[in-house]
């Protein structure tokens, strides 16, 4: 077996344990001849053994010969070459032995920006020339075979990690120059750090969508959805038009959505939208199914219950409005939330949450109950400048629902009349008044000209 032609010219046919021994005895001083790995890989011959003895002998050997034929043999193995033992006094030793004019030369260096520090390089003299055409010379042969070394999403990866890398104008260069050439990706790590590696390189995302087309969104779990599509790389991957990558997360995400019960709704809800779950949804234009419904139905009627209410209103007003044009009806939610507070007084902050919805579904709708005056219009609620400001703006809404109120109609007008009169009147509350024919017109007209 010295040779590849006898591999290609004959059908073998051997036990693998025998071909692993074979290799693993090969003479190390012939081992340029081991030309035919991809061979006997594909005719599915298991050499794991013999990789694993590759491995443990290309870190452990200090001669230069030694070092590069085990790193040719093992570049013949799918994926990259596995040299996470490599010491880096073994490296600098191989490299002192380097013949700059040799081709291997181009694989030492990109090992060692695949492996060390950019401080670790720095410090190796003559690592890199630092003449300008010379390193210019260098990028393309060193970017044809650096991805031998690691894979083309750890390469990037590295240029936002603490290696320091993202500081050589040398190594960005072959960055620029593996998406010039279009490399691809199908690591989905690189994901979350794509903005900051965006920054560092000064590119456009679409400037390289098309290494992504082979990247397995599909197969990211649950649990790691969150942090491999994070919100901020979506939105940036989402301006780019008619983006691939983007229609594949999307996909995913929806999945991701689709698997949620009741429960985890209520959970992902409890934090004023403010989640994931919930913000992803948004983003992507979710259509939110009914168990999600539910969910925001239970938490808003627990919120009237106890008197609370969602701490931003125009965050889950807009949410609300979002529900409904995925075909969700809200009637029954409003009219369960308006039941709740005719059995208890509304405060002020509820009233700014709920009082648009009421007026909706409620006052324009079904009429208002004769006990809604007493319990959704307090008269506490016209010392609040914002709730004062909405009856005054529907006030024949007020004024009909203060007419169905009967016997219960005392209080709101004395209360009103008072703050509509006097030293310290409110003009609001005047002009309400004067709008209910609690006071005449003249008087009104009379106190705003004083």
């Amino acid at each position: 077996m010295s040779s590849g032609k006898h591999l290609r010219n004959y059908k073998l046919v051997c036990d693998a344990k025998q071909i692993n021994d074979y290799l693993v005895q090969y003479p190390l001083e012939n081992i340029s001849d081991i030309n035919y790995i991809k061979e006997l890989l594909n005719c599915q011959y298991d050499l794991s053994e013999y990789k694993t003895f590759l491995e443990q002998q290309v870190v452990n050997t200090t001669s230069y010969d030694s070092f590069k034929g085990f790193i040719g043999v093992l570049k013949q193995f799918p994926d990259v070459v596995k040299l996470e033992n490599l010491a880096w006094s073994t490296y600098t030793s191989i490299f002192s032995q380097a013949d700059k004019q040799n081709d291997f030369y181009y694989d030492l260096v990109a090992i060692g920006y695949s492996h060390f520090s950019y401080s670790q390089l720095n410090g190796l003299g003559n690592f890199l020339s630092s003449n300008e055409e010379e390193q210019k010379r260098l990028i393309e042969p060193i970017r044809s075979v650096i991805l031998n070394y690691i894979s083309s999403a750890g390469l990037f990866m590295q240029l936002v990690d603490d290696s320091g890398l993202g500081n050589s104008e040398f190594y960005k260069a072959i960055c620029h120059a593996l998406i010039a050439s279009k490399c691809k990706f199908t690591e989905i790590r690189i994901l979350p750090r794509l903005k900051m590696i965006e920054d560092v390189l000064g590119i456009q995302f679409n400037q390289w969508e098309a290494a992504f087309n082979d990247l397995p969104v599909a197969d990211i779990s649950n649990d790691a959805i969150i942090s491999s599509l994070p919100i901020d790389v979506l939105k940036e991957i989402q301006t780019v038009p008619n983006s691939t990558l983007y229609d594949h997360c999307k996909s995913r995400i929806k999945s991701y959505l689709d698997t949620k019960d009741t429960g985890s709704w209520k959970s992902a809800i409890n934090n004023d939208l403010n989640t994931y779950d919930i913000q992803v949804g948004l983003l992507i234009s979710y259509q939110w199914p009914s168990r999600a419904y539910e969910a925001v139905k239970a938490y808003l009627k627990e919120k009237a219950e106890n008197k609370q209410t969602p701490t931003d209103i125009e965050k889950w007003h807009n949410f609300i409005g979002v529900l409904k044009k995925s075909g969700h009806e809200l009637a029954q939610l409003v009219c369960d939330v308006y039941g709740i507070f005719l059995k208890s007084s509304i405060d002020a902050p509820s009233f700014k949450f709920w009082i648009s919805f009421f007026d909706e579904y409620i006052f324009k709708k079904e009429g208002p109950k004769k006990d809604t005056l007493r319990c959704i219009f307090p008269v506490n609620l016209l010392d609040d400048a914002e709730c004062l400001k909405w009856m005054y703006d529907h006030w024949r809404t007020v004024l009909n629902i203060y007419h169905m109120a009967g016997e219960q109609q005392s209080d709101f007008r004395k209360a009103l009349v008072e703050r509509a009169t006097g030293e310290h009147f409110n003009s609001v509350a005047k002009r309400l008044a004067v709008r209910m024919n609690f006071l005449p017109s003249d008087v009104l007209k009379k106190n705003l000209q004083s």
